[in-house]
Order: structure tokens, then C-alpha cells, then sequence
């Protein structure tokens, strides 16, 4: 588990991640999963929240779906939402097996996948929807921007070390 804390001039920041990991798995750092989080959060004006992130697999996402969406396929991310105000604090279960997929057919790296999927899950908790086209549309907007900053960020992380 990693925890976060920051201070600003206006008001006291206060997020906590904690990272859970399936074995046998590539998945991102704790570290690398808590400043995404972070990022999204403060950039929608989330102060204080408390997100566990659950990376887990094919049988656990399709039981979460079946179980609580009562959907019967496989999911690339599925969030629960406890509460939005006025803590936010959530759970958000990443499939790496179809992340892993979803990369490949995209063409795009596995670690920007992870961040997507990582970003669409916050944005959720944030009250974000994506059951109407608009609302899709506004959300992956949203989602995208979000993406392209954490790689922005990753990139000067790299080019440091």
C-alpha cells in the first residue's frame, strides 16, 4: 500500500492508494499506480479520498461483472464507488489479462493501458458515466487527457533516471 499526502495553500490534500496485485502478473508499481490517481483526483478537485486498486484477472473480473452488473462477459475495469462526498473512496478492479489484449490489438504499450484503464476507473468514481453516447464521449474526452499527461509525466520520469 502507498499513501500520498500533500499540503496546497488553499486547502489540506489528502489521497490514499493502496495497490493489490494478482500474482503472475505484469502490472504497474504502487508508486506509478498513486500518482495517476492523484493526478486524476486533483485535477477534478477531489482533496481527500481513500481508492483501492485491485488488479485481477479473467475469472474475477467476469464474477465481479456477473455478480454485481449482471453482465456475462469479460470487463477491462470495473469501479465501485462507496462515496463521493465528502471523501471520495472507491474500489477499482483492473483486469490484466484484458488489459493485456486491449494493448495488443491497440498497438499501444501495456503501461499505457494499464494507465486508461486506470483513469477510466477514477473518473468514475468521480461521478463520470459512460451509459449514454454523450456521456461516453464526454468521459473518454476527459480520459484521454488525463492519459496524455501520466505520459507526459512517465516520459520525464524515464529521461531522468
Amino acid at each position: 500500500a502507498t499513501v500520498h499526502q500533500a499540503c496546497t495553500k488553499k486547502k489540506k490534500i489528502m489521497i490514499r492508494t493502496q495497490v493489490t496485485r494478482v500474482a503472475g502478473f505484469r502490472v504497474p508499481d504502487a508508486s506509478q499506480v498513486s500518482r495517476i490517481v492523484r493526478s486524476v483526483l486533483v485535477g477534478e478537485r477531489k482533496a481527500k479520498a481513500f481508492i483501492s486498486v485491485i488488479f485481477t484477472d479473467d475469472e474475477r473480473s467476469t464474477a465481479l461483472n456477473r455478480t454485481f452488473l449482471r453482465h456475462t462477459y469479460v470487463t477491462d475495469v470495473i469501479t465501485f464507488a462507496l462515496e463521493t462526498e465528502p471523501i471520495v473512496e472507491a474500489e477499482i478492479y483492473i483486469n490484466a489479462e484484458q488489459a493485456r489484449r486491449q494493448a495488443k490489438q491497440a498497438k499501444v504499450p501495456l503501461r499505457q493501458e494499464y494507465t486508461r484503464l486506470l483513469v477510466h476507473g477514477v473518473l468514475h468514481c468521480c461521478g463520470y458515466t459512460d451509459r449514454r453516447t454523450k456521456d461516453r464521449k464526454d468521459m473518454f474526452e476527459k480520459q484521454e487527457q488525463y492519459v496524455l499527461v501520466a505520459e507526459r509525466q512517465q516520459g520525464r520520469k524515464g529521461r531522468k533516471g
